[in-house]
Order: C-alpha cells, then structure tokens, then sequence
C-alpha cells in the first residue's frame, strides 16, 4: 500500500520495512529481512544521520539476524552500534540491545565445547542479562513479560 503513494527511499516505507525485515527474521526468511534492513538504514542514515535513536532498532535486528545465522562477529559488531546509539541518546530500549547480546552469547555457550570458553561465555551472559534487568527496573516501574522472559534466561544458565 505504501509503494502506491511513496517512493521506495521514503522514510515512512523504511518504516514499515523494519517491522517487515523483523518478522522475516522470525519466519527464518533472512535473506530478504537482511536486504529490507539495510535498506531501511541507508534511507534512515540519509534522513537522521549516523546517530540518531530511530537508527538503533535496525541494528538491533541486524544482530539478532546475525546472531540467527551463527555469524556471531557480524552479530555483535551491529549490538555494539545499537548499544552506543541507546546508551548515547539514553534510551530505554538499550535493555532490549544488551538482552540480544545476551541472547548471542547464550547461544555461543551451548555451542562451545572447551569448558573455559563456556564459562566467559556464561558469564558475559549473565552479566548482560543483569544490567538488561537492571534498566527494566529503572525505566519501567511494574512488572512485565520482558522481565519474565529476562529471567526465564537466567534459567538456560
């Protein structure tokens, strides 16, 4: 619907093709999440600039991409961005960026077969769990399904 009215460069597409590019993420459909996210961060960079708050959601997801197709270098470089730009423009949403850091090192954890590589793995992990925790409880005052979920993790520990 919004091709009919906008060019595919205008922000308001990009919009909508973040939230496209996430739910592909979730039916595994990353090829075609990877090209709707780029997408939208080049068209975001052109209109917000390389800082801007709106910038880190697209990071995010391209992370968690990554993190999805086991490229776990590429995963945590796109976090680390979207960690900066949250912590920067002192975001709430920064809980969510270090909950997918989180999530990466998990998954690093159950994969790794040399012990001491589990442990720093755990406990990155973990540590990244706690401050997600830590900015729930601060930013948001009553008790949520992001918390449970946060510590339904803890347990995978």
């Amino acid at each position: 619907i919004f091709s009919q009215y906008f060019d595919n460069n205008h922000f308001i597409v990009a919009w909508v093709n973040i939230f496209r590019g996430r739910l592909y993420i979730d039916l595994g459909r990353y090829e075609e999440s990877k090209r709707l996210l780029e997408h939208s961060l080049r068209v975001y960079k052109k209109k917000y600039g390389t800082e801007h708050n709106k910038l880190g959601k697209i990071y995010r997801y391209l992370g968690v991409l990554y993190c999805d197709l086991n490229d776990f270098d590429k995963s945590m470089y796109y976090l680390r961005i979207a960690s900066n730009i949250y912590r920067d423009n002192k975001n709430p949403q920064l809980y969510a960026c270090l909950e997918s850091m989180a999530d990466l090192y998990i998954k690093r954890y159950y994969s790794e077969y040399n012990s001491k590589k589990q442990r720093i793995f755990r406990a990155k992990a973990y540590q990244l769990l706690k401050d997600s925790e830590a900015l729930l409880d601060k930013f948001f005052s009553v008790a949520t399904s992001h918390k449970q979920r946060i510590r339904n993790k803890f347990k995978l520990l």
